[in-house]
This record gives C-alpha cells, sequence and structure tokens, in this order.
C-alpha cells in the first residue's frame, strides 16, 4: 500500500513539474553583441600613418586618426590632408575625432591631394645665435603648407641657456619646442641664447677648465666623466655623427678624441 501511495505521488509531482514548464517562458540567455568592422584606409600610403581600425560592439567610441609622414625639403612631390570620409561620403576634415559605433561596418579613408614642391611656397628657416649654442634642432628650410603647424624645437649645448625663439625682434615663443602656424611666406626663427660657463649652485672645479669642460661633454648632461668617454668610444665604434665627440676639434672623431677626453677629466679632477 506505501509502494503505491508513494508511485502515485510520484506520478503526481511529476505532472505538476511538466504542467508548470509549459507555462514557464525564461528569457532566452542573452547572445554575444554583435560586432561590427571598422576600416581605416588612406588615399596616397605613402602621405602618411592612419589608426583606429578594429571589430567592435555598438556604442564603442573608436579614435580614428592620422600621422603625417616627413618629408624631406627636397622632396618633390608633397601631400596635404583634405578630409576623412565615411563610406564614400565626407565625414570630417579634423585631423583626428572620436566616432561611436552604430549597427553597421565603417569605412574611413583619409583622403591626401598630391602637390609638386613647386607649387608649395612657405619655408620655414631655423638659426641658433650664437651658432654654436646647439646642435640638434629642426631642419632648416623644411617646406610647409600654409595653416600647416611646424613644429620647432632646439636643445642647447652645455653652458647655453636658452632665451627664446624670435622673427627678427619679436618674440615669437619663450619655449624650447612648440608648434609655429605657417603663414603664406617664408619665415626665418631665431633661437637666441645667453652664454653662461657658470652655472648657479654647481661645483664648476678649476676654472681653467672651466673651456675644456664645455668641449668635453659629449653625452650633453652639463658635467663631464666618465659617462662621457663611454659616450665618445660609442660615437667612435659605431660612426656616428656627434659633432661633440671631436673633442681635440682636429675634424675626425677617433681614439685620439677617446685619449683627449680622458685627459680633459683627470686634469679636472
Amino acid at each position: 500500500m506505501k509502494c503505491k501511495l508513494l508511485s502515485i505521488l510520484i506520478l503526481a509531482l511529476a505532472a505538476i513539474t511538466a504542467n508548470a514548464q509549459d507555462d514557464f517562458n525564461p528569457t532566452l540567455p542573452g547572445e554575444p553583441s554583435a560586432r561590427y568592422k571598422v576600416t581605416v584606409g588612406i588615399s596616397h600610403p605613402e602621405a602618411g600613418t592612419v589608426y583606429g581600425a578594429g571589430s567592435y560592439s555598438t556604442g564603442d567610441e573608436v579614435s580614428i586618426s592620422k600621422n603625417d609622414a616627413w618629408f624631406p625639403s627636397y622632396a618633390e612631390v608633397f601631400y596635404q590632408f583634405k578630409h576623412w570620409t565615411l563610406n564614400g561620403t565626407v565625414y570630417s576634415s579634423e585631423s583626428s575625432f572620436v566616432y561611436r559605433v552604430g549597427t553597421e561596418n565603417a569605412n574611413f579613408v583619409a583622403v591626401y591631394d598630391a602637390v609638386s614642391a613647386d607649387e608649395i611656397t612657405s619655408r620655414v628657416y631655423v638659426r641658433m645665435e650664437p651658432a654654436d649654442a646647439s646642435d640638434s634642432h629642426t631642419t632648416d628650410g623644411q617646406r610647409y603648407f600654409e595653416g600647416d603647424y611646424a613644429n620647432v624645437y632646439c636643445y642647447e649645448n652645455s653652458f647655453f641657456e636658452f632665451l627664446g625663439w624670435y622673427d627678427g625682434d619679436r618674440l615669437v615663443s619663450s619655449d624650447k619646442d612648440f608648434n609655429y602656424l605657417v603663414g603664406e611666406d617664408d619665415v626665418t626663427l631665431t633661437a637666441k641664447f645667453n652664454y653662461n660657463p657658470v652655472i648657479p649652485g654647481e661645483p664648476i672645479g678649476n676654472q681653467d677648465n672651466v673651456a675644456n669642460s664645455a668641449k668635453g661633454d659629449v653625452n650633453n648632461d652639463s658635467s663631464v666623466d666618465v659617462q662621457d668617454v663611454v659616450s665618445c668610444v660609442n660615437v667612435v665604434l659605431t660612426d656616428s655623427d656627434n659633432k661633440k665627440a671631436d673633442v681635440n676639434k682636429d675634424g675626425l672623431i677617433d681614439v685620439q678624441d677617446v685619449v683627449t677626453l680622458v685627459n680633459i677629466i683627470l686634469n679636472i679632477k
């Protein structure tokens, strides 16, 4: 009897469960979000590099950008950025922007015009005053399109203090590294320096060797020590172009410069 009742109870529970399942309609587990492709191209591959391509979900924010290639001033053809297109339609004239992914694939193209060097009239010339104040600075005479920003920079040699960039007598910038808005005409920007062999707060050792100290600072860290010897040896071994490594000023960079540098250090000590 007990077995019969137990069987009936099991059948009843099974019937109730089956009926409940027929009425229960749970939400299906969420499907993975759809992914959409964002492709980024460029009309002239030699004009630069573009960024932002990938696979994204709806609502994702993607940074679309480009980086113009650098061309020497003697190049015959230059490339001027015009705008971005999205799926063949003009989308933005900004160099970079943020795109919010929608519900379809997106194809961006950075459009450039090829321009002959003869059509570019604006050049930026740079001068150092005095001339030996900086060995590292912006390339002189670079061509730019009107409205472009030219990155202008310089790094002073030892014992020189940077005063500013000037256009004639007019101060253009007090920063050693800045972006100059190119106009229609050529411009000559002069980086002016003040020679100051005595740096306040720093020991200068034997005053008779101040000139030699500046001359032997191969790694340009405002001091003359064994690190400069290492730098000088590297220049000799790799045949690098570093004018500061020509310590003895004979027009050659060789082992004699290393010997001269060692003697300078010994004399300073």
